[in-house]
């Protein structure tokens, strides 16, 4: 077996990159253990494709949500009133 570094095994893969097979398969190749993947989706099919990633690569798969000022959420999406003010800490 080959060398691996701690950044070899433990990944951050975003949104769509998830959907990439030759990624995905690459990253498995350096010996992967672990794919952290930090997105807004949710519900019943984000988690099939999560135990899909973990099935196929014989990995552990972690979703979590981004951190996100109230800043950063467009005024144009009509949910913004209905989150916490920002208080200047994450």
């Amino acid at each position: 077996m080959k060398e691996t570094s701690l950044l070899q095994r433990c990944r951050p893969f975003h949104g769509w990159e998830k959907y990439i097979p030759f990624a995905r398969h690459a990253l498995y190749w350096w010996g992967l253990e672990l794919l952290v993947t930090p997105t807004w989706d949710r519900g019943e099919a984000w988690m099939s494709t999560l135990r899909h990633v973990a099935r196929e690569g014989r990995v552990y798969v972690t979703g979590c949500r981004n951190a996100m000022r109230l800043s950063d959420v467009p005024g144009a999406l009509a949910f913004k009133s209905l989150l916490k003010p920002d208080d200047g800490c994450w």
